[in-house]
Parts: structure tokens; sequence; C-alpha cells
């Protein structure tokens, strides 16, 4: 009886070995072995790994979610890196800034002596304006070939305002009343109220003391007796550009 006893206990003990293994092995540990003495912790703690997904574009991406404290910056392409601003728990996007634009306008004011003025006439001619003192050679298509100050009389009369032709011209000429005021390159065009002819030339030197009887840079200002006084260099210009019959406009 004792026996029987001995063998069904041993018997019990086998079998309960075997399900102990048989649990061990389902618990799928890589070693197969079971540390009975291992104590196992009431809770257990998860570590969660965040995965984040690359966008397929730039304008897919609305927010992003982000647990760092640090600000992000996603580059764009052909941009500037674009900054992002923190808000609650999400990165907003936000455009990068516009450049500003100067625009800057440059006023230009051509000096009236620039410009012809109203009432000049037509086709190819010369202007004088006696109030400026002032000539420009005109093209046949309008074009202001040529501008000079020159020395002329402001009075009314001399020359009277009007439209003229070139009727004669000479090299070399002298004053009647004064011979010894000579000048060169002679273009008249009109004749004055005692018959002195009115004409361009350059500016007079007295034969006496060998002077001008004005200097250039005191052109511009009504300094003659009725001709239209002009620097040497301008007296050549208008000879050579004015033969008889070319178109005179005074301008008062």
């Amino acid at each position: 009886m004792r026996t029987k006893l001995g063998i069904l206990v041993t018997l019990s003990m086998v079998t309960a070995g075997l399900l102990v293994g048989a649990g061990a092995a389902a618990d799928g540990n890589d070693n197969g072995d079971l540390d009975l003495d291992l104590e196992t912790a009431d809770t257990t703690t998860e570590t969660t790994v965040p995965t984040t997904v690359p966008p397929a574009s730039l304008d897919d991406v609305t927010t992003v979610s982000a647990t760092s404290e640090r600000t992000m910056q996603l580059d764009v392409p052909g941009n500037a890196v674009v900054p992002a601003e923190r808000s609650g728990e999400q990165i907003q996007l936000t455009e990068p800034p516009v450049a500003p634009t100067t625009t800057t306008t440059t006023t230009t004011t051509l000096p009236p002596l620039d410009q012809l003025p109203p009432g000049s006439g037509q086709g190819r001619r010369i202007v004088y304006s006696k109030t400026n003192q002032w000539v420009w050679l005109v093209t046949a298509d309008e074009v202001v070939e040529k501008k000079h100050p020159v020395s002329g009389r402001r009075t009314w009369n001399q020359p009277l305002p009007g439209e003229y032709r070139v009727f004669s011209r000479s090299q070399f000429t002298c004053n009647i009343k004064n011979p010894s005021l000579c000048w060169r390159y002679m273009v008249r065009f009109t004749v004055g109220p005692e018959g002195d002819n009115i004409g361009f030339h350059e500016i007079p030197t007295d034969n006496r003391t060998g002077n001008r009887v004005q200097n250039e840079s005191q052109l511009g200002q009504p300094l003659s007796a009725g001709c239209i006084r002009q620097a040497t260099p301008d007296a050549l210009y208008v000879w050579n550009w004015a033969p008889v019959g070319t178109k005179v406009v005074v301008l008062p």
C-alpha cells in the first residue's frame, strides 16, 4: 500500500514538472531557461518611439506635430529657410518674409533751353530767342542738331520777332561806324532800323587793343548793339550750317 502511494506521488511530481516546462516555453524566451527566483513587477511600462513619415510634398503639409521645445525649420527648395513658430503642441508653418520692394523714381527736369520754345516754326531753321539769349539749329525732321548761348540785344526792334531768310554771308567783316571792331563768320538775315545789317557772328575784336569786346563766359547776356554774338566754334558751326536761304525764326 505504501509502495503504491509513493509511486502516485512521484508520478504527480513528474507531471507537474512537465506542465511547468511547457508553460515556460510558451513565454517565448530565446534561451529556453526559466528562472524561478525572478520577481515580476505588477505594472508594465511601455516605451513608444514616434515615427515621422515625411510628407509627399511641402504643399501637402499644414502642421507638423512635435514634442520638442526647439524651433523647427524646414528647407524649401529655391527659397530661404522657412521659420517655424511654436503654438501649443503644433508647429505652424509660416511663409518666408516678403522682401521689401523699393521703387526709386527719378524725375529729370530738362532745363527750358534744352527744348524748343513754342511757336518756333517748322522745317530746317535757326531759332533765336531774345528773352533766353539762346540759339537752336533745327533739322528738317525737327531734331535739334545744336544749341548754344549768344549775346544779342533785347530791345523790341533789333531785330523784330518774326521769320527771316539768310540773304548774305561774309567770312570777315568790320563795323561800318567803328571799323576797328571786326569779326569772322558773319551770317546776315535782316537789317536794323538804321540800315545796319544784323546777323550771327563771332565775338568782335577791337583791333586797337587786340582784345575781344566781351568774354565767352558772358554769353547768354544781351550785350550787343543788335547782332548775335557767338563763341568762335559756334560761329563757325553756324557759318557752315546756314547757307543763303536758310530760315531764321526770331522769338521775343
